[in-house]
């Protein structure tokens, strides 16, 4: 089924979709503030470039729900690469993610350590997306997809490799009907630290690991290079810088072993 027959099956009601740019731009695609095609991808270059498609009401009734796609991002940060509505932030920092009780929402991106981040229509009973600790390449291509089924828990996958789920969560798992009865926002593609999108989707089902696995094999010789992912189980989060620790320039004389920077015990 060609891109645009896969669109206009999902506007009568079908539910999947495959957003493909090698051909051309699908039917219903709008490029905005100047984000373009390319070379076979969609093109970003500053924040405020993206492209959207209007899907109302067409994710009603589902059971479970897949989104994911080809991504080239060329700067690491909290950015959002495929979404339908966006986290708020509260005034204390917070990133709010509540699901809407109206229309399916979901999210793809990563968080300012660029670890991989998203949602699918809400994240068990926490109000936030889901930041996983696998740590998305930029300047090369990855395929990431999340994944919810029908008991209300998550997966995500990185490079046809499972990367992260909520199965050992205390505030997983929790179903919430997937209730698709307003307009709601446009689904959009987004790389605001600049970068590239191959294609996208949205799937009615859950996606098998097979099915996410042969989609990698299949495309990671178009889609180069596609650096291989592994599953991180602990590692570090975050770096705490101390400017105050030296009141006064460190010399020899200064430095706490008495001896300068460099020299090995014993020396």
């Amino acid at each position: 089924m060609s891109t645009i027959a896969a669109l206009a099956a999902l506007l009568a009601g079908a539910q999947e979709i495959r957003l493909e740019f090698g051909d051309g731009l699908p039917a219903g695609v709008r490029l905005v503030h100047g984000a373009r095609r390319a070379e076979g991808a969609l093109e970003f270059t500053h924040p405020l470039q993206y492209a959207e498609i209007d899907l109302p009401r067409r994710l009603d009734g589902l059971s479970a729900l897949t989104v994911g796609g080809w991504f080239f991002p060329r700067g690491r940060g909290e950015q959002y690469f495929f979404f339908r509505g966006l986290p708020e932030y509260s005034g204390l920092g917070e990133r709010w993610l509540r699901p809407d009780p109206e229309w399916v929402g979901f999210v793809l991106g990563t968080d300012a350590r660029g670890f991989l981040m998203g949602a699918v229509h809400g994240n068990g009973s926490m109000p936030f997306p889901y930041v996983t600790l696998d740590e998305v390449p930029f300047g090369s291509w990855s395929q990431i997809v999340a994944v919810k089924d029908a008991q209300g828990h998550q997966k995500f996958y990185r490079n046809g490799t499972l990367v992260a789920s909520d199965h050992d969560s205390a505030h997983a798992p929790k179903v919430t009907p997937f209730r698709d009865t307003a307009d709601g926002p446009p689904v959009r593609l987004a790389l605001p630290l600049g970068g590239r999108v191959g294609e996208a989707w949205i799937v009615g089902r859950e996606l098998t690991a097979d099915e996410i696995r042969r989609d990698f094999e299949a495309k990671k010789a178009r889609y180069f290079p596609a650096l291989p992912a592994r599953p991180v189980r602990l590692r570090e989060m975050n770096l705490h810088p101390r400017p105050d620790l030296w009141s006064e320039p460190v010399t020899a004389e200064t430095w706490p072993s008495g001896k300068p920077p460099g020299t090995l015990a014993g020396d």
